[in-house]
């Protein structure tokens, strides 16, 4: 099953953890789901799961719900 193509807000959303001095937040998947953002993926540290929460809820302007499912995994 194919996921549709991103909106241009998620678009925007994705750039924003693209962006940043983070490059484990790259793989981050954020989606737009009946008003409510969704991130998914993993993290190394709850410090970057918090890092891309902060800037999704900056990026979005606070208007949107954000349901943050990021897991934190210690890489061996």
């Amino acid at each position: 099953m194919t996921r549709p193509p991103l909106s241009q807000q998620e678009q925007e959303l994705k750039a924003a953890l693209q962006s940043g001095s983070w490059p484990e937040l790259r793989s981050v998947s954020c989606r737009i789901l009946e008003q409510r953002i969704v991130l998914s993926g993993q993290v190394p540290s709850f410090y970057l799961k918090q890092v891309a929460q902060s800037l999704i809820l900056d990026q979005a302007q606070h208007t949107l719900i954000l349901e943050n499912r990021l897991e934190v995994f210690r890489p061996a």
